[in-house]
């Protein structure tokens, strides 16, 4: 089961009716073993198939002469092949030197209707090089001028006047136009991306004295807009220093962005006294009295922080930001034990439907600030109606385990038992699912706790989800039956990057084909691409009807919780003495197993590094750093790994609060904690003060407990 967990072995099970010999190696890149599998087993050597893998491996190894000769076989032998034999066939000409061959294989293959359009349009880039390095080609070549003609409307650069003069600044002989150029940008909004234009921008080292005052102005706030909050300021410094400044932007104007971006840029004091400054001598605006109260928060100044989100509230009743701001006071009123004032609040809050998902959630933090002041037959109406309002909310779960503990707590057991089994059964791997395990073991009563499967069986898998199968089950058609062929085939053959082109596209035309979604997934694990499976096997897992998901097979429980990368968890997970399935359950939650992943703050790689933390992480471990580094997985997760460490020592191996402080940071969980500390597991994680890491901790957490739970019941 380990092996299948893992994933360490390319076995391909029967039912994909595929030729496997040589898949093996192929799939981990080790040619020459692949090409001695295969002349290993010459039963199939007239296929086209065989012919295929063992051109791709001749073509690793260097042999171009036998790749050549195989692909041209696997032309002649297989249709469905033919278009990427004939690509094949092109690279071997292109690097043997022979342009006109070349050009001629890559038509065929781009021209050829099985081929699918991404693929096609790589296939259209590699022809444009070879032509653009030999232009003769165009005038030897049949239809290659006629390739020429349609090629050339395919793309063009969109709105080249966008970028054409800020190109031009670097060169513009007359500087003394520049800033007026440059004003077109920044003030008229023409730019598509404006902080790509600002990039540019900066790229071009322009001189200060090319901009007037109120352009430096201009920029530090398309800056702030962008959310490079640091550049801003720097642009803001740039004007300030200006002697015109007071003449070229307004003093209220200039005020008002300034004590803004102190705040974004975390300068919390000085932006409170900017932001007092202003409202003293202009009055109140929204964002002004807003930004005041979260400053105070941040600076861990609770009191003030609601009295000035109680001002907004008086003074702006009609504001579209009341109901964010409704919810911060119902939060601190809540935190604070003022149980009857955050319940107000959140009635309230649950009376504005625009939003579905923040209504449940104020009706379940109702019931739940019931349960804290001990009325639990209210705690239980509230919690019930969340339910019967909301039944496809996220707070579904929450609402069911909370309102069998306020059962249990009025000493109705029977019926608090038979609740926290149905949390179990409606999501077995998630966060309240366990804490319910929990709950039920604790009883005594561990007969009502559904178990997971216990057998890996691929094919009695794919009969449950067939299964499943509603009417409306979508089909595929005889064309797509050729490019799943296509896309299989090129998987296990180690050409996994090509094979997304196909494959990819039968994802999204069959999402309601639950049988074909597993095929993907497990095709893509044993071609060694863990960062599809997972994203595959995830969705499926999600598609379950609730009623079905007790008894998923385990094989979907392989698919949604990976070993992926396995190996340097383990290494770095010994040398930091952690859980490798905590830097797993923290992997699986921040990047969802994608290497090259980079979130707007700037995070990078698996375990979504900011490059500030993983420079100091660097100079711990005395290793040099570059921010391009994070995106090679071993790095990553050596770094991410040493910092989980570090969070787990800094809170004496509190996981709940090193689980935090790799979300929300360290100085806030430490406030939580002393906040919250008397309070018990379940209310403590219920009371962390931002949502967003209040919803990461629960992930990380399931994610953990469901990890340990596969390896404690299955391991070998």
């Amino acid at each position: 089961m380990m092996l299948a967990w893992a994933g360490a072995s390319a076995h391909i099970p029967d039912f994909f009716s595929i030729d496997t010999f040589g898949c093996a190696a192929l799939v981990g890149g080790k040619y020459q073993k692949a090409l001695e599998a295969l002349w290993g087993e010459k039963s199939v050597a007239d296929s086209g198939y065989w012919n295929f893998k063992k051109g791709v491996a001749h073509f690793h190894c260097k042999d171009y002469r036998n790749a050549r000769a195989c692909f041209l076989f696997c032309i002649r032998k297989d249709a469905i092949l033919a278009p990427l034999a004939f690509e094949y066939l092109g690279d071997v000409e292109n690097l043997e030197q022979h342009p006109r061959e070349a050009a001629e294989a890559y038509l065929r293959a781009q021209r050829d209707s099985a081929i699918q359009r991404d693929h096609a349009a790589i296939i259209r880039t590699k022809l444009g090089l070879l032509v653009a390095e030999n232009p003769a080609l165009v005038d030897t070549v049949p239809f290659l001028s006629v390739w020429r003609v349609e090629t050339a409307g395919i793309k063009k650069e969109k709105s080249p006047s966008v970028y054409a003069p800020l190109d031009s600044l670097s060169w513009c002989g007359d500087l003394s136009h520049a800033d007026s150029v440059l004003g077109f940008f920044t003030d008229s909004g023409a730019a598509e991306d404006p902080c790509v234009a600002l990039s540019r921008i900066e790229a071009l080292h322009l001189p200060d004295s090319v901009f007037l005052t109120k352009r430096f102005f201009s920029i530090s706030k398309a800056f702030q807009r962008c959310k490079s909050y640091d550049k801003a300021l720097v642009w803001l410094e740039k004007a300030m220093a200006r002697p015109d400044f007071s003449e070229a932007v307004s003093p209220k104007t200039a005020l008002r962005h300034r004590a803004l971006l102190e705040y974004y840029c975390a300068h919390y004091k000085q932006s409170l006294l900017l932001l007092t400054q202003y409202k003293t001598l202009y009055g109140p605006l929204p964002d002004v009295i807003l930004t005041m109260a979260r400053a105070y928060r941040n600076l861990g100044k609770d009191t003030l922080s609601m009295e000035t989100y109680s001002l907004f509230t008086r003074l702006f009743p009609y504001d579209p930001l009341l109901g964010g701001v409704l919810w911060n006071l119902a939060l601190e009123n809540d935190q604070r034990g003022n149980f009857h004032k955050a319940i107000t609040l959140y009635r309230k809050l649950a009376l504005m439907k625009k939003n579905p998902t923040r209504a449940a959630e104020a009706l379940f933090r109702t019931g739940l600030c019931y349960y804290k002041a001990q009325e639990y037959e209210s705690a239980g109406s509230s919690l019930t109606k969340c339910l019967q309002l909301y039944p496809d909310a996220p707070q579904y779960l929450a609402s069911m385990y909370w309102r069998a503990k306020a059962l249990s707590a009025r000493n109705r057991n029977e019926n608090a038992l038979r609740e926290f089994s149905a949390v179990i059964r409606a999501a077995p791997t998630d966060y309240y699912a366990f804490r319910a395990r929990e709950a039920l073991t604790l009883s005594g009563d561990t007969t009502l706790i559904p178990e997971f499967d216990t057998v890996v069986d691929g094919v009695r898998c794919r009969h449950w989800l067939d299964s499943l199968a509603s009417g409306d089950n979508d089909t595929i058609t005889r064309e797509d039956s050729c490019v799943l062929q296509q896309g299989k085939k090129l998987a296990f053959a180690g050409c996994t990057a090509v094979a997304q082109y196909y494959l990819d596209v039968l994802e999204l035309r069959y999402p309601s084909n639950l049988t074909l979604q597993f095929d993907l997934a497990l095709m893509y694990k044993i071609a060694d691409n863990p960062t599809a499976s997972f994203r595959i096997g995830r969705r499926l897992s999600w598609k379950i009807p609730q009623k079905k998901r007790g008894a998923m097979p385990l094989d979907l429980y392989i698919l949604a919780y990976p070993l992926a990368y396995f190996d340097a968890v383990k290494q770095a997970a010994a040398i930091d003495t952690v859980d490798p399935f905590l830097v797993l359950s923290v992997i699986r939650q921040e990047s969802v197993f994608n290497p090259l992943v980079v979130s707007r703050a700037g995070a990078v790689g698996l375990m979504q590094l900011m490059p500030a933390t993983a420079a100091t992480v660097a100079a711990d471990l005395a290793q040099p750093f570059a921010v391009d580094s994070l995106t090679r997985y071993a790095i990553n997760i050596r770094f991410g790994t040493h910092y989980l460490k570090k969070l787990l020592d800094q809170f004496h191996g509190n996981m709940v609060q090193a689980i935090a402080g790799y979300n929300g940071g360290p100085p806030a969980i430490m406030r939580w904690f002393e906040k919250n500390k008397s309070k018990n597991f379940d209310l403590f994680i219920e009371d962390i003060g931002y949502e967003e890491t209040r919803g990461y901790v629960k992930k990380v957490l399931a994610n953990f407990w469901t990890y340990s739970n596969l390896m404690r019941k299955w391991r070998p």
